[in-house]
């Protein structure tokens, strides 16, 4: 211990010790130090005016001196044991226990305080050096001396949170205690000059008098603090003065020479930057950066929260810096760092744990806010957690330069790219497995806008790929991405997909999001979306389709950011700068008052700030200062692109045209291009990049690849292009990169030498280079096409056509006709049906022969059939086969189709069945627009006038026969096969053909029409010879094939027809239920509404026989357009859609017969309509036999009639049956049980029923077993063989409740409590 000292100024203190005798007053001092006896006390220090003695766990501190400093010595002693009975117990403190007397002298008795002192640790500790440079790691010794420094602060705040100033802090009368390796416990001792505020008020009245003594002595104990905490950093005591002056600045970072030139301390410039910069502000009591404005520090809590946050980061707080940095290069600012918004990051991170744990259903985070609030970066805080998951975040941020049917490619380009470079293996060879497993050969047709795909996989460049029908391609697409996500988001590599500022995304972008959102199979994904919501109207479609996700059951987390909390600046600007946030909470709250708090705003202003020497790093200090005083007088534009723009003209004015091209370059550029669009020299142009990149304003994605940091950094440096120079700057920067790139060049630079000359073309003058620019725009829009960003080929096409000349059937036709048969077919696929109809008249009405004029003409009708006029594209295309020499009748009769039908099969009979794939394949291009035109005609005649169908099928069949077999000519053989089964009854050669037909596409790989002949062949011929539940497997199957391939109608009529064979299998109504409410959903995800209408009628008839009276759920996804059973039948026959009606009838006869309304099942299967050999004929056949037999029990007078109705159905399934003993032996035992029965042949009916129902067990007909046994039931009754009856019955309801059929249950055990 050290002697004690008054604190200046102190009045004397009242009242008088008691002097209490104890044993102890008894003993005497040895004067030579020698120990004392057993149980006695050591002298441990002596001093003037101060012995201290020690025994065990107590201590006694005696006052040698009477009066000290004019105050008792008794009076001192007892001020001390007031202290410490003021201080809390949660304090770290020495408990005084009594005052007393030891040798005649006033004496403390005090618990003695473990440890040793901070100066003895100090000159007992070897003094450590930090190494000059090292700025990759922190030094362990320096932690730990910051966790010392920790705990002394902390004692001292306990103390001024209990309402007491020490007075007399200094290295002598701090206590540490090293309880634990890493744990410190400081304590302070020596009360005497300690002052307890509460005193105050009763000596000093005069309350400005009170506060400001209040306040010089809370600074001396914070100055005192520092110069303690300067040793205990530094390693080393300082050589202080003495004397306290509040007007002297007493920066210890220096001191004098004998020179009288200051000098910096070696040690305290080793230290971190933030270390200096806290003990700086305690030891210089005033610190005035600019104006008058005084920073320090007011409270030791302060210091102890800033001590903590360099614990808590030491990465970034108590790393070296080197000070020429500081001051040579701009601000820089924290990259990557998240500040605030814990409760929306706790949001993100909780969606992304429950799409970890393979939620069901898709997960989806949804960020608003302003431009600039942090939507991204809160978003990609997940990137960490992912990729400790093995995982990937997918960015696809969408921009209002760019065209948003590329963003998508490019993003997952850019990933393939990263991932390329990853060194995880594993996972690698992983996601190569899965995707070639989702895609198989499909993969090819996404390599045309994904090249790096190709490269991840693998796969060796094929530069043979044809690129197939675009309208295909442009539906596939999204189907493909789809599958590519689900391929790559499996649990052993989870992925985040990020949609960035939605707003700029357009319809189809945005449809094809939905899309990928809404596929339940991909588990492992969670979708992530932003967009800025300060213009309702341009956000509307964004939230609409947020809207439909969430409604077909998407889990949804919403946040919506406004500017960033005040202590969340206070970090950011606390980083930055690395100073403690307690130092710059002035210039914090200035910075955020003036930006209001928006992190991009908040970014750029504090580099403006440090770029007019606002903010500044003096090298004499070492410290970051700032004029408060200057930043709190300027004015700056609340507009953030005025701002960003204002901040820019600032760099060299040799650089100003750089921000200039960079900006009409788009959100990202090739450094390759810039240079060429720069025209500087090379040095010049790598100059601006590593100025722009330092500034923050670009990025590097990868090498010589940038991209703009933020969108409104872009429209910055756009904006300082004069509105008026726009166009000539942008026909500049095109012309420039279109003359400097190399022939070899120009096509993968043609997007960026197009666009920016497409904006400058009212200033062309010649014809010549506007029909120059109309060629790359050809060019531009046929590669966009390869890539399957077919709005953005559109707009170049166009564009292509308005530089035409009038004049251009003669001055550049060839050009022209290219441009306009391009532009019809991107026009049709992007459904502009507006523009389409403006154009199409010119390629019609002006191309030179038959020949030119037939895309044109094949693009007109499918116009036409995009429209739903199915009508006049018949006539359209009627029309074009005149022109080919084709004629067909007007009326077709049975005979003429069964004498075409004749005329094949003699044809088709000359060449070998075994050698039809190989004969010689269309080559002639006419003769391929006739079978291309003919198969249109012949998938239109479906659809309107089935009967014509087999018609123009077998003409097919004929012309290929004679010129060729190509891809068309599938489709004929099928139409014929299906002909010969419908028409002539020969199921054998007709499936045959069939087969031939989806062979040749094979064969040919057609991938684009297999799932379509496939589709077909499932449905409509395959049961002939199949199981059906062979054909419901395999229509799953063509489902997901089709989908890829972009075959949209195809796809849905194959998940459509899986349903209802799944329901005619016997399959579990739930699960069939399920399905058809999964397949409605997608059919108007994607628009099919006539599909939806068909898939209805099968909907309600599951609800029905589920027991659901109400069936308004199968009418849901119509939007109200249809309500109800009576309108659906009611659209069917008002617009002739004669199959749709058929489906009405059918699904009514099921329902009418399993609830034994026979009379109105009669009048149903009347109402049903002519046959043609498909799968609904069957069972309305069966049906019909069955409702036929019921009604002549009824005996009216007309069972002959029904009778006869009865054994023609009986005949047919005989038949039938010898070509698919699985589909139809059951149903045809059946009919013969019932017709035995109605003959009164009791013991053949018994038999038959019998058989009927093994045969249905036997083939997996759950259903149909329960119908047979239901039968055998009241055949058994009828014939007085009651328990049979009640056993059989009781049999059948079990299959019904296995079947779910829950209505059909309740009915018969209605039945049998009435039995």
């Amino acid at each position: 211990m050290i002697d004690d000292h008054h604190t200046p100024g102190r009045a004397s203190w009242k009242g008088a010790c008691d002097h209490a005798p104890h044993e102890m007053d008894k003993l005497s001092i040895n004067g030579n130090n020698d120990r004392l006896e057993s149980g006695s006390y050591q002298l441990v220090h002596q001093g003037k005016k101060t012995s201290i003695f020690r025994s065990f766990d107590l201590g006694i501190k005696v006052l040698i001196e009477s009066v000290v400093k004019g105050e008792t010595s008794a009076h001192v002693l007892k001020h001390e044991h007031k202290v410490s009975n003021s201080l809390p117990s949660s304090c770290s403190r020495r408990n005084v226990l009594r005052l007393g007397a030891y040798q005649d002298h006033p004496a403390l008795y005090f618990e003695w305080v473990g440890g040793v002192t901070a100066h003895e640790w100090l000159r007992s500790g070897s003094k450590f050096q930090l190494q000059p440079g090292d700025t990759e790691a922190v030094d362990s010794h320096l932690i730990r001396r910051v966790e010392v420094a920790m705990s002394i602060v902390k004692a001292v705040s306990d103390f001024h949170e209990a309402g007491i100033f020490h007075g007399h802090l200094n290295l002598g009368n701090i206590v540490l205690d090293f309880h634990a390796e890493r744990n410190c416990i400081a304590t302070l001792i020596d009360y005497s000059c300690a002052v307890i505020l509460a005193d105050c008020l009763y000596r000093i009245h005069d309350e400005r008098e009170r506060l400001a003594y209040i306040e010089t002595t809370r600074q001396k104990d914070l100055n005192d603090l520092g110069v303690i905490l300067y040793s205990i950093l530094c390693g080393h005591i300082p050589e202080l003065k003495k004397d306290f002056n509040e007007e002297e600045e007493k920066d210890i970072n220096f001191q004098r020479n004998k020179k009288g030139k200051s000098q910096q301390l070696q040690t305290i410039n080793d230290l971190p930057l933030y270390l200096i910069s806290l003990v700086s502000s305690l030891l210089t009591p005033v610190a005035t950066y600019g104006g008058n404005k005084k920073i320090r520090y007011k409270h030791a809590r302060s210091v102890l929260s800033d001590l903590r946050l360099a614990i808590e980061k030491p990465d970034i707080y108590l790393k070296l810096h080197r000070w020429a940095d500081s001051v040579s290069k701009p601000l820089i600012l924290p990259q990557d760092h998240f500040y605030g918004r814990r409760t929306e990051l706790s949001m993100v991170q909780h969606a992304l744990d429950v799409t970890m744990k393979c939620n069901s259903k898709p997960c989806v985070v949804v960020v608003t806010g302003y431009a600039g609030a942090g939507k991204t970066t809160l978003l990609k805080q997940i990137t960490k957690p992912l990729s400790d998951s093995n995982g990937y975040m997918i960015v696809c941020k969408f921009d209002q330069t760019a065209p948003a049917d590329t963003i998508l490619a490019s993003s997952f380009d850019s990933f393939f790219e990263h991932v390329v470079e990853s060194s995880n293996i594993g996972v690698m060879e992983n996601m190569k497995l899965s995707i070639q497993e989702a895609l198989g050969e499909h993969v090819t047709a996404l390599e045309q806008a994904i090249p790096n795909l190709r490269v991840f996989l693998g796969r060796e460049k094929n530069l043979d790929c044809a690129v197939g029908d675009s309208q295909v391609l442009h539906r596939g697409w999204k189907f493909l991405l789809s599958n590519l996500i689900y391929a790559i988001s499996r649990q052993a590599h989870p992925t985040a997909l990020l949609f960035e500022d939605l707003q700029w995304a357009d319809k189809d972008a945005l449809e094809t999001i939905e899309m990928i959102v809404l596929d339940r199979r991909t588990r492992y994904c969670l979708y992530c979306a932003s967009y800025r919501d300060t213009d309702p109207q341009k956000c509307k479609k964004v939230t609409n389709m947020i809207d439909a996700i969430h409604d077909q059951g998407a889990q949804l987390w919403s946040i919506k950011l406004g500017p960033i909390e005040k202590e969340s600046v206070d970090c950011l600007i606390s980083e930055a700068l690395c100073m403690p946030p307690s130092i710059i909470k002035p210039l914090s709250c200035v910075v955020r008052k003036k930006t209001g708090g928006m992190f991009l705003f908040v970014a750029n202003f504090l580099k403006s700030l440090h770029e007019e020497r606002s903010i500044y790093f003096n090298l004499t200090t070492l410290r970051w200062e700032f004029d408060l005083d200057k930043i709190m007088r300027q004015e700056i534009s609340s507009d953030i692109v005025d701002y960003l723009s204002e901040r820019m003209l600032r760099l060299p004015s040799v650089h100003h045209s750089g921000l200039k091209i960079a900006a009409c370059l788009g959100s990202s550029f090739d450094l390759a291009v810039f240079q060429k669009a720069n025209k500087a020299p090379e040095n010049l142009a790598h100059d601006f990049i590593s100025l722009a990149t330092e500034n923050g304003f670009i990025q590097e994605l990868s090498q010589d690849h940038f991209s703009w940091s933020h969108d409104q950094l872009q429209q910055a440096a756009y904006s300082l292009i004069p509105e008026s120079q726009r166009e000539s700057t942008h026909l500049l920067v095109g012309s420039r990169i279109y003359l400097s790139a190399k022939s070899g060049e120009i096509y993968s630079m043609i997007h960026d030498i197009v666009r920016n000359m497409n904006f400058g073309i009212n200033l062309l003058e010649t014809q010549d280079h506007k029909t120059e620019l109309a060629h790359l725009n050809l060019v531009a829009g046929e590669k966009s096409k390869k890539s399957s960003a077919f709005h953005t080929a559109s707009k170049y096409f166009m564009t292509g056509i308005g530089l035409l000349s009038d004049d251009w059937q003669n001055s550049s036709y060839k050009l022209s006709m290219d441009l306009f048969n391009a532009a019809t077919e991107m026009l049709i696929i992007t459904g502009n049906t507006e523009q389409f109809q403006a154009i199409i008249d010119k390629p019609l009405a002006h191309a030179k022969n038959f020949e030119d004029r037939l895309p044109a003409s094949h693009n007109y009708v499918r116009f036409l059939v995009s429209l739903g006029r199915f009508e006049e594209a018949l006539d359209a295309c009627f029309s074009i086969l005149r022109e080919f020499g084709e004629d067909f009748p007007t009326e077709v009769t049975q005979e003429i189709i069964q004498a075409e039908v004749v005329k094949t099969e003699t044809l088709l009979a000359n060449f070998p069945k075994d050698d039809l794939l190989h004969l010689p394949q269309l080559t002639d291009p006419m003769k391929c627009w006739l079978m291309k035109i003919m198969n249109s005609t012949m998938l239109l005649l479906f659809s309107i006038k089935e009967e014509y169908a087999p018609l123009v099928g077998c003409r097919m069949a004929q012309r290929s026969a004679t010129y060729g077999w190509g891809c068309d000519s599938a489709f004929g053989l099928y139409s014929f096969g299906q002909a010969l089964i419908s028409v002539m009854n020969n199921v054998d050669d007709g499936s045959f053909w069939v087969k031939a037909g989806v062979e040749l596409l094979k064969k040919l790989n057609a991938r684009a029409h297999i799932p379509v002949l496939e589709t077909l062949c499932h449905e409509f011929i395959s049961f002939w010879k199949e199981p059906i539940q062979a054909t419901c497997e395999a229509l799953i199957k063509t489902h997901q094939e089709a989908l890829m391939e972009g075959q949209m109608e195809f796809a849905m009529s194959s998940a459509l027809h899986s349903c209802r064979q799944s329901f005619m299998c016997g399959n579990n109504l739930l699960k069939v239920h399920s399905d058809c409410k999964s397949v409605a959903n997608k059919m108007a995800q994607l628009k099919q509404v006539w599909g939806i209408l068909f898939h209805a009628c099968l909907h309600c008839l599951v609800l029905n026989l589920m027991g659901k009276t109400d069936v308004d759920e199968a009418f849901a996804v119509l939007n109200g357009e249809i309500t109800n059973e009576d309108e659906l039948l009611e659209r069917g026959i008002s617009t002739g859609k004669r199959t749709l009606v058929q489906y009405f009838y059918l699904f009514k006869l099921f329902l009418a017969y399993w609830f034994t309304r026979y009379d109105e099942a009669s009048r149903i299967a009347d109402l049903y309509g002519m046959h043609h050999m498909r799968f609904l004929d069957i069972y309305h056949v069966f049906y019909d036999g069955l409702t036929s037999f019921q009604m002549a029990r009824k005996r009216n007078g007309d069972e002959e009639k029904w009778i006869g109705r009865g054994q023609q159905a009986v005949s047919t399934f005989q038949t039938w049956k010898d070509h698919s003993c699985w589909n139809f032996e059951n149903k045809f035992l059946l009919l013969s049980a019932e017709l035995h029965f109605v003959k009164g042949n009791h013991d053949a009916a018994e038999e038959k029923y019998k058989s009927s129902i093994m045969s249905a067990r036997n083939h997996r007909f759950l259903h149909e077993e329960g119908l047979a046994m239901e039968l055998l039931g009241l055949f058994y009754n009828k014939v007085g063989k009651l328990d049979h009856s009640k056993k059989m019955l009781t049999n059948a309801c079990a299959c019904y409740e296995k079947w779910g059929a829950t209505a059909i249950v309740a009915r018969l055990e209605s039945y049998l409590v009435e039995m």
